[in-house]
């Protein structure tokens, strides 16, 4: 159980406008969502206006023009500048897992291999001799990393991701057959780096793959060899970034989009959800369709 109090005091920890509405000096032991708010339990809204009445949390975290429609809040109420993320980190605060640490004695880590300390590997879990991994990450169970990657700090990479395999690079030989391209490069994974299930990102051929700080990749996603992903990017579920292509800083790819190979997606431009991506995305430009088109700038409402 959690004090009500320790709570607020640590939401005024980064939240210097935050307005405690009223506040019932009660206890939490957790969380729940608004629709089944339970007692003793830390909640959101994101509404502007809304009845809580019948909600039965002991906090509820809400915008700071929020007008409940009738009546006051018998326990305690809080208005912040962004609920979901403060919600977000009083539940990683308090009530958040432990993180896993340690080895799992069916994973196999070849000799060689410099794994930092703090970090989880889970079983059944490949990573190759040429290997460099940081401190404090996180690799869940049947994830396969190949020789010459390298992940940094902080990272969690979901169940099922291969990383440092080969890329599909080949040239048609005179004989009408297909020849291989040799693969000299590897994968450079850098801190804070989330790589969801079932994910997999190609070495490079010559140079590496690069994923910056703080890139975040979703299930079923397939990064090609050779591309280049910067710091704070985001590839939703299902999406494909093939070879050489682009994704500058704050860009976000949403669900099921591809992306022409050596293509640039420029800073904190827009990708609409299924889009075919084939010409290159201004910065800040929302784009969406088959192919692709411009639709509005990022900053428009």
């Amino acid at each position: 159980m959690v004090k009500t109090k320790d709570i607020l005091e640590f939401i005024r920890t980064f939240e210097e406008g935050a307005e405690v509405v009223s506040e019932s000096g009660g206890a939490v032991c957790g969380v729940s969502p608004l629709s089944d708010a339970k007692d003793g339990t830390v909640t959101w809204v994101r509404q502007e206006c809304f009845d809580l009445a019948g909600v039965n949390a002991e906090i509820v975290i809400c915008p700071l023009n929020f007008r409940q429609t009738r009546g006051e809040y018998p326990k305690t109420l809080v208005k912040v500048r962004k609920p979901r993320l403060c919600f977000m980190k009083v539940a990683e605060r308090f009530f958040a897992p432990p993180k896993p640490s340690g080895k799992h004695p069916n994973a196999v880590i070849e000799q060689g291999a410099n794994i930092g300390p703090d970090t989880y590997i889970g079983a059944n879990t490949f990573v190759g001799g040429h290997v460099s991994i940081g401190r404090n990450t996180v690799i869940y169970h049947n994830v396969t990393i190949m020789n010459c990657v390298a992940i940094g700090d902080n990272c969690i990479i979901h169940s099922g991701a291969v990383i440092g395999q080969d890329g599909f690079g080949y040239e048609k030989t005179d004989c009408g057959g297909w020849a291989k391209f040799p693969h000299f490069g590897g994968v450079t994974i850098g801190k804070n780096v989330y790589i969801g299930a079932n994910t997999c990102i190609d070495r490079g051929t010559m140079g590496d793959t690069i994923i910056h700080d703080c890139v975040k990749i979703d299930n079923l996603c397939h990064i090609a060899h050779n591309a280049v992903i910067e710091r704070n990017a985001v590839v939703i579920a299902k999406s494909m970034v093939a070879g050489s292509a682009h994704i500058e800083e704050g860009a976000y790819i949403a669900p099921s989009v591809s992306v022409r190979d050596g293509l640039t997606i420029g800073r904190e431009s827009f990708v609409g959800m299924g889009s075919v991506v084939v010409r290159d995305v201004d910065a800040g430009a929302v784009v969406a369709g088959v192919p692709a088109r411009r639709l509005r700038d990022n900053t428009e409402n």
